[in-house]
């Protein structure tokens, strides 16, 4: 059994951890709680925003391919490569490895029948993709804090997602503080692979474009899409919030176990102690 000088050294230094992860989980719980009503009550209209982006782009492939209309109708007012990329959205992963493990094997297993290029956000994306992809595999890096989420229409990062034809995004999706979701999402106006339903649904569909069909679907193709994508960064940030807060509440149970056996070992080295100097001061007695 260690000593009682060692169980205090050890004591003192689990409480001293336990104050630290304390401090943290209350720092890490005060940021979700600053940007969770924000993410999940903008969810809806986020959603909205894809659907009608959708709706926009097939309406005007429609006009496109009719005969009666006669001027030319660009799909895109951008200038694009034809390609599709494949975005990986990530923080760091301070007591939040895991979600970030599960996202990232449904990224992989996701992209790996297409032809996508890749583009990876974050240092985490970076250290998996280097793990589970052979050296020299391509992709385009770009970092980002969770000090600062937001894109700007100028910032190198959203320039470069602006040359694809086709945009998928991955990326942690909080659902509760104990369950955060691998989740993807297509934000490029393009119908998902297999939505036949909502496809069909949107062959009845009508819009009148005014007052410039150029003007509107750049603005989609612009500021919606950016929009959408802040929503998905914001959306990351939040699981990674969540599945931080949960770690660190476990981790902080194990301390303070460890704690309780370090107490229950000191009083019983202490009650110890002072039943041998109790047997000492009576065999010093029974000297005399």
């Amino acid at each position: 059994m260690p000593d009682i000088k060692s169980l205090k050294l050890q004591h003192e230094s689990l409480s001293t951890i336990n104050d630290f992860f304390s401090a943290y989980q209350r720092l890490t719980i005060y940021q979700m709680q600053k940007n969770r009503t924000a993410t999940i009550n903008s969810r809806t209209f986020s959603d909205g925003l894809i659907e009608t982006f959708i709706d926009v782009k097939q309406s005007l492939k429609k006009l496109f391919d009719s005969s009666k209309h006669k001027d030319k109708i660009s799909f895109s007012t951008l200038e694009k490569n034809g390609r599709s990329v494949a975005v990986f959205i990530s923080f760091e992963t301070k007591f939040s490895t895991e979600v970030f493990r599960r996202s990232f094997a449904h990224f992989k297993e996701s992209i790996a029948e297409g032809d996508y290029e890749i583009v990876l956000l974050g240092s985490t994306a970076k250290r998996l993709f280097s793990e589970y992809y052979p050296e020299g595999t391509p992709f385009t890096y770009f970092d980002i804090s969770e000090k600062n989420i937001n894109i700007s229409e100028k910032s190198e990062f959203f320039e470069h997602i602006l040359k694809y034809e086709t945009v998928e995004v991955y990326y942690p999706f909080f659902v509760s503080l104990l369950q955060q979701e691998a989740q993807s999402s297509t934000i490029s106006g393009d119908v998902p692979v297999g939505d036949t339903l909502l496809e069909a649904e949107r062959q009845n569909r009508r819009y009148f474009f005014e007052p410039d069909k150029q003007i509107i679907l750049h603005f989609f193709e612009v500021q919606i899409l950016r929009s959408i994508l802040q929503q998905k960064i914001r959306e990351a940030q939040l699981a990674t919030l969540g599945a931080r807060i949960t770690t660190l509440q476990y981790t902080q149970q194990n301390i303070e176990e460890e704690l309780h056996k370090v107490h229950a070992l000191t009083r019983k080295s202490l009650k110890k102690q002072s039943s041998r100097k109790q047997r000492n001061r009576l065999a010093g007695m029974n000297l005399w």
